[in-house]
């Protein structure tokens, strides 16, 4: 029987029942993820293939890398671009169906020197002009990755240089999603919070291992945080409902935890002893210990202490259902588990 198939589609001609459903199968969306080597785009790409309606292109500075290469792997497509210079990544922005726009503000950092306000100064540059290049590419849907819009004396430097992107992007025509994620779970291992602490007895000698999360608030502070390993889940859902989520803030929640609730977890799936700084709100408002930790994290936990971030897990649960919660993060996160030692 299998083999008078195609003798049927050749008599039946474009009335075929094959030929009829290859035409009315959506057509894939064709999809470019800027800084598709960071944390947040290779998510993006790898959530975007998976789910087989999209032919993806990822922008990175290195097409070469281990991250690019296995994303080619997954079926990618790697192209050379670098972000400040819209003339290496524009040509690849033509007959694009979606674009995702991140800037890392991080890289930039490390690679002016560091400084501050010029890191943020760039971060805004690029991010404007890459978004202003999809618009003259005629994108018609830009997911642009942001963070919140503080009140000035909450003002967190890294949120503030985002803010300012997305006030460019409302002012302009521009059809984009804006979305707000939290604070990285992974956080902990991209500022050395979780680490080995020695422990010594009396006599002086080294006893058992310890761990500290070092995590510079109150134990009581409350944090609203996100696996960033499934932030291209939120992405894929805006791409697939462009009519619901253009023009529309999209806030990226997996659970909101206490720096004390985090160490009980770790703790508990580790088994190993891991403790807070244990600061108190006195300490943490001290001159000494903002000056200690920097004016930008100590802004930033400051504005979590006083519930400035403000998150809805219910709500984000329903635009992604399977988000992880901070124990499944950590419980499959490899540098937890090489840390920890479990």
């Amino acid at each position: 029987m299998a083999s008078l198939v195609p003798a049927l589609d050749r008599l039946l001609g474009p009335l075929a029942p094959s030929r009829q459903a290859a035409r009315s199968a959506p057509r894939p969306l064709s999809v470019v993820v800027f800084a598709a080597t960071g944390d947040q785009g290779r998510s993006v790409c790898h959530s975007l293939v998976a789910d087989g309606g999209f032919v993806v292109t990822g922008i990175t500075e290195e097409p070469f890398g281990e991250i690019a290469t296995a994303l080619k792997h997954e079926g990618v497509k790697i192209v050379k671009g670098k972000m400040d210079d819209p003339g290496s990544y524009t040509p690849y922005l033509e007959d694009m169906d979606g674009a995702f726009v991140n800037a890392d503000f991080l890289n930039s950092f490390h690679h002016l020197g560091p400084s501050l306000p010029k890191a943020l100064t760039l971060e805004i540059k690029q991010s404007i002009q890459a978004v202003e290049a999809c618009g003259k590419a005629g994108i018609k849907h830009v997911v642009y990755s942001a963070l919140d819009d503080l009140p000035e004396e909450f003002e967190v430097p890294h949120c503030a240089s985002k803010a300012a992107v997305v006030k460019h992007i409302r002012t302009s025509s521009l059809p984009a999603t804006i979305l707000y994620p939290s604070h990285p779970f992974s956080d902990l291992m991209a500022w050395d919070l979780l680490r080995e602490r020695p422990r010594f007895d009396g006599q002086g000698s080294g006893g058992p291992k310890s761990y500290v999360l070092a995590v510079p608030a109150p134990d009581e502070c409350m944090i609203p945080g996100y696996a960033v390993e499934q932030i291209g889940d939120w992405v894929k859902v805006a791409f697939q409902k462009p009519a619901k989520w253009i023009g529309q803030d999209m806030k990226v929640c997996g659970e909101i935890l206490s720096v004390e609730d985090m160490a009980k977890h770790l703790s508990k799936i580790s088994k190993k002893q891991v403790e807070t700084l244990h600061l108190t709100k006195e300490e943490f408002y001290q001159p000494k210990h903002r000056a200690r930790v920097g004016d930008a994290m100590w802004a930033q936990y400051r504005a979590c202490l006083e519930d400035k971030f403000v998150r809805d897990e219910s709500k984000s649960e329903a635009i992604v259902p399977h988000q992880w919660r901070f124990v499944q993060w950590a419980g499959q996160s490899k540098d937890v588990h090489r840390i920890l030692e479990f």
